[in-house]
């Protein structure tokens, strides 16, 4: 049984200047330096404690734990798994504090536990410049943190160069993605005696955490929402390459009562959900839905596949080697984005659930039982049948042709689909890979954790979508553009399909792109440079048939000539589009 301790937050009835004022206690009481332990983002609606060795949800602050939403549980913990194969060995590893897997220590690599660095580092972006949290971030950095580099010096040295008390572009600041940006550092190191999976030593990976979130609730949907980036590093101490690795996002959501909790996945938002079909014994009929979305997934190499290969030698050669895909890692819109050229971001590979303490869909037990849930398969490592299925059904479509690593794939709304028929105390698995650990070379993963409430369980199914959809799309923007592209509400009686140029047309930096569809569908609208690369995609999900207008805004793109392409099921529209700087 799971005590938890709700935490009462009347915000109704404040004035705008009550809501400030709580707000900076909160700050305050949260973090009265810029460093501790233990940290509460409390910036919005979603509300999730953390400590400095990765613990997401499942941490204890002034008596009170676990990730809220409208001052209601809905995280009782989060983290992740990772397995790879070091020297031709499997090992696994994780933070799942429900399923009492914990194999990581504050601290970086080969360093003391009692380092006082070793702390949860934070920074609001309304702290003061060059004040106490951009000083604090010194020591963030010497563990591994990020910074925005204005002299580019390669140091990171907060000083007003100039003394005219703002931040200027050629001044260094902290890598501030949100309202509140948080960061911390952990490693492998607990010893294999203290582990549930007794077998597994430590392999010297180093994971570099930050945590940012954002107030702004103009749509209504960056204040339910929370990002993790998680900086894997491989420190060579055990091999100095890691093959076939997978990476879970990792969660035990407990939407209000968490004993008869649904779950389901959505493979076009690289998503797993938690929802209830019937009105909650906390939430009421206005049972919200929680999602965790992987936003970027490693990047990794495929001859063939990614690039071709003309020398043959396996690897990708820049210059020599014709690249077929390009993969992104989104540092934010000051550091700008990284460019792989003939590599590609891994989506989800697989959803799995398991449930507490269930015999043969519960807690893993082993590393390879873990292993085989990061496969997409149940803990003894055999495919699951979705025709045969004791927790879930198939409904409106043909069983044998449902993909059976994307666990409950159907939409319980419509209730078609594979879906979920045993409420229980869930966790869920949103896993991608394989990718490769090399020495010394991070790999950035990126997620987000959302709550979506309406009012009834299904509308709040919708709402999360709608809100997951609307996130893929600010970070698609590098974090800097948020909505990317602001949708005119439809008009529903169009009979064509039809892309119009985009006005005006050249443009700095938003124009307006119509279009319409006459049939409801998966529509695409993306954004090519003239190389033929995506650089933008501001629509990516399930459409209803109608007319549509959107603001779409080009400030993080560089002047010059682009394509913009729509595309569906049975049609595709291309035009070109102009920036002028």
């Amino acid at each position: 049984m799971k005590n938890l301790v709700f935490l009462i937050i009347l915000v109704t009835s404040f004035s705008i200047a009550q809501k400030n004022k709580e707000q900076n206690k909160n700050r305050i009481n949260n973090n009265s330096a810029t460093t501790s332990e233990t940290f509460l983002i409390d910036v919005n609606r979603l509300k999730l404690p953390i400590n400095n060795s990765g613990v997401i949800a499942d941490v204890v602050i002034n008596g009170v734990e676990g990730g809220r939403y409208d001052s209601k549980t809905v995280f009782f913990s989060a983290g992740f798994l990772l397995s790879g194969y070091s020297n031709g060995t499997m090992w696994t590893n994780a933070i799942a504090s429900a399923s009492r897997i914990q194999d990581y220590l504050k601290g970086q690599v080969n360093t003391e536990p009692g380092d006082p660095r070793n702390l949860v580092y934070a920074v609001f972006a309304s702290d003061t410049p060059f004040g106490n949290s951009w000083q604090s971030w010194k020591d963030a950095v010497d563990i591994g943190a990020d910074f925005y580099d204005g002299n580019n010096d390669g140091i990171y040295n907060p000083v007003d160069l100039n003394s005219n008390g703002i931040w200027d572009a050629n001044e260094d600041k902290p890598d501030i993605l949100g309202d509140i940006t948080t960061y911390c550092v952990y490693n492998d190191g607990v010893d294999t005696s203290l582990r549930r999976f007794n077998d597994v030593t430590p392999k010297g990976i180093e994971i570099r955490q930050t945590i940012f979130a954002y107030s702004d609730s103009s749509q209504n949907t960056l204040n339910n929402t929370i990002f993790v980036r998680y900086k894997i590093v491989n420190r060579g101490t055990v091999s100095s390459v890691m093959d076939s690795v997978y990476f879970s996002f990792w969660a035990d959501p407990d939407v209000g009562n968490y004993v008869d909790d649904l779950v389901g996945c959505d493979t076009l938002l690289d998503a797993g959900f938690v929802y209830h079909n019937a009105p909650d014994g906390e939430f009421g009929n206005a049972a919200p839905t929680v999602l965790t979305s992987i936003l970027q997934g490693p990047y990794y190499y495929m001859p063939g596949e990614t690039f071709i290969d003309n020398n043959s030698n396996g690897i990708y050669d820049a210059g020599i080697d014709t690249p077929i895909d390009t993969a992104y890692n989104r540092k934010g819109i000051l550091r700008g984005i990284e460019i792989m050229p003939g590599a590609r971001n891994q989506n989800m590979s697989s959803f799995i659930h398991y449930m507490s303490s269930h015999p043969s869909q519960g807690d893993p037990n082993t590393s390879l039982e873990a292993r085989s849930y990061l496969l997409g398969k149940n803990k003894f490592g055999t495919p699951i049948d979705p025709c045969n299925w004791p927790f879930g059904s198939v409904t409106g479509v043909n069983c044998s042709a449902v993909n059976p690593v994307f666990m409950y794939s159907g939409n319980p709304a419509a209730n078609t689909g594979w879906l979920n028929t045993m409420g229980t105390d869930q966790r869920t698995m949103v896993n991608t890979g394989p990718f490769k650990l090399k020495q010394n070379e991070p790999v950035e993963i990126i997620g987000a954790l959302l709550v979506g409430r309406k009012d009834d369980p299904f509308s709040s199914f919708y709402e999360a979508r709608r809100i997951a959809s609307y996130v893929g799309s600010y970070y698609r923007s590098n974090f800097g553009q948020y909505p990317l592209g602001v949708e005119e509400e439809p008009s529903m009686n169009v009979s064509n399909f039809e892309l119009y140029q985009n006005y005006p047309n050249p443009f700095n930096p938003v124009t307006k792109i119509k279009y319409q569809i006459p049939e409801t569908g998966l529509v695409s609208l993306k954004v090519y440079n003239i190389l033929g690369e995506v650089v933008t995609t501001i629509v990516n999900e399930i459409k209803t048939a109608g007319s549509y207008t959107i603001d779409f805004n080009a400030g993080n793109l560089v002047s010059g000539v682009y394509i913009y392409e729509l595309k569906t099921s049975f049609k595709s529209s291309s035009k070109k589009l102009i920036i002028l700087k």
